[in-house]
């Protein structure tokens, strides 16, 4: 079944439990199939995969920073304190 006849049959399992056809026609085109969910929605593998690398990012960030920082602190020091 693709996502057109599933909307379809979605279409025809409204109608026959009593909504008019407009109101039916605009659901069935709201609910999201099976198929379709799975094109479209992050799975938690995806959820996974971009969690690593967020927190990858932020360790190179963070590590970035202390190495950037450090020095300048330490050539402070040695500045103002002789």
């Amino acid at each position: 079944m693709n996502s057109a006849t599933a909307g379809l049959e979605i279409y025809h399992t409204l109608v026959r439990a009593g909504l008019k056809e407009d109101v039916a026609d605009d659901l069935a085109k709201q609910i999201v199939t099976r198929t379709e969910a799975k094109e479209i929605l992050a799975t938690k593998q995806d959820l996974h995969e971009a969690t690593k690398w967020l927190v990858g990012i932020f360790i190179g960030i963070a590590f970035g920073q202390m190495a950037i920082t450090l020095p300048v602190v330490g050539l402070m020091f040695n500045f103002y304190l002789g």
